[in-house]
């Protein structure tokens, strides 16, 4: 991490130091992915019972999120935290290197526990006007929500709903990731789909569907 423009504000009252921490370039990197510049604020208090976070606002090119957090350094560590992020998913596309989405935007909540050495996260998540740009499907505007939890490894979706080509699909996933390849299982029922819009969006079976409507 590099940061420009770094200001920190911290006084101590009663045996806490309460403080505010700012920055207007941070650049956070990694060997696979880099965020653009970004310009955070929070304010925090630390104690003989850790390190809180009441607020943490930041923001870059496309990209915005917030939440709060807290370390208790105890015998047995725990931490927790509650955070919103929001943007566009062609920014976060150009982040990881993921070629294919083109437009669309994206909003996760997340509240997340560390405890006794397990992690354990649930929220929300939802995706609007998303469109692919890939060979094997014709862009179309794809909507998603869905409720999540993630424990010991195991992810699952509930509440799964993906709108496309007029209709919806509903259902729950659950993926096991502590195995490799990781498993999936989905179950999902299909609503008012227009299959030959459906059928379309595929190259390999608009050849199907042109035979049948020359």
């Amino acid at each position: 991490m590099d940061a420009s423009e770094l200001a920190i504000l911290l006084r101590m009252t009663r045996g806490r130091y309460t403080g505010t921490l700012s920055s207007s370039g941070a650049m956070l990197r990694s060997r696979r992915w880099s965020l653009p510049p970004i310009t955070f604020n929070s304010r925090f208090e630390i104690s003989h019972d850790g390190l809180a976070v009441s607020s943490f606002a930041w923001q870059a090119q496309g990209i915005r999120g917030g939440g709060s957090f807290a370390l208790r350094p105890l015998l047995i560590p725990e931490a927790y935290a509650s955070f919103q992020v929001s943007g566009d998913l062609p920014t976060l596309a150009r982040v990881f290197a993921v070629r294919d989405l083109h437009t669309g935007t994206v909003q996760i909540d997340a509240q997340a526990i560390y405890r006794r050495g397990k992690f354990y996260a649930q929220g929300r998540a939802k995706a609007r006007q998303v469109t692919v740009l890939s060979p094997l499907l014709i862009p179309g505007p794809l909507e998603a929500r869905t409720d999540y939890t993630f424990e010991n490894s195991q992810l699952n979706l509930t509440n799964l709903t993906l709108s496309a080509w007029g209709g919806a699909a509903q259902g729950t996933l659950q993926a096991n990731l502590a195995v490799s390849p990781a498993s999936f299982h989905l179950s999902a029922q299909l609503h008012q789909l227009r299959l030959e819009d459906a059928l379309r969006a595929v190259p390999p079976a608009r050849l199907l569907t042109n035979s049948i409507h020359p």
